[in-house]
């Protein structure tokens, strides 16, 4: 298991100057980048996240391009075998559902995987905290990343997300134009397996 990386302020060089957030000032660790595509990311040097089960698929060649800064796997597809090689599970249109979550964070527990999670936007968010409520699932067990893309990152915390639950991080931006999201990391990531 590889040690979770803190990345500096310098990692978010690749950033236009107006699109910078200062750690300090904001919170938290700092940005991550998200495409389905990997070559959209082949210029960013900070940390990633990514789909092994996506067309185009991410290799592990594409994960392996930027160990230094961190990178992580995500499952857009519903099995819970996808927890094996993806830390968090993708619920969206065209993804997984919220009743796959609960599956895919036992199947990580099984496997001794810690640290498993899922992507959702606010909105899905009630349906995916039913699921996971419902099989005596916490926050200490799935860890949450939120879409709501606001343009600046903000926390999640039980105000948002009910008691107990507090996101990790929040993606806060589409770049649809270069395509790629943005997102901010509250917590210490946990990179990779």
């Amino acid at each position: 298991m590889t040690t979770a990386p803190v990345f500096p302020v310098a990692t978010l060089a690749a950033v236009t100057e107006a699109h910078l957030f200062d750690v300090a000032a904001t919170g938290g660790f700092g940005e991550f980048r998200d495409a389905a595509n990997p070559r959209v990311l082949d210029g960013w040097d900070g940390p990633v996240q990514g789909y092994p089960n996506h067309t185009p698929a991410w290799s592990r060649a594409d994960f392996q391009r930027h160990h230094e800064a961190g990178w992580m796997a995500t499952s857009v597809l519903p099995e819970a075998h996808w927890a094996d090689v993806a830390r968090e599970v993708d619920v969206e249109a065209n993804a997984a559902g919220a009743a796959a979550v609960p599956g895919f964070v036992l199947k990580r527990e099984h496997l001794g995987l810690r640290h498993a999670g899922c992507y959702v936007d606010l909105s899905g968010w009630p349906a995916v905290r039913g699921q996971l409520e419902a099989a005596g699932i916490g926050n200490e067990r799935c860890r949450v990343r939120i879409a709501d893309w606001t343009g600046r990152p903000q926390r999640f915390g039980p105000d948002q997300l009910g008691a107990g639950w507090e996101a990790w991080a929040h993606q806060f931006e589409n770049v649809e134009t270069l395509g790629y999201d943005r997102n901010w990391a509250w917590q210490v990531p946990k990179w990779a397996h």
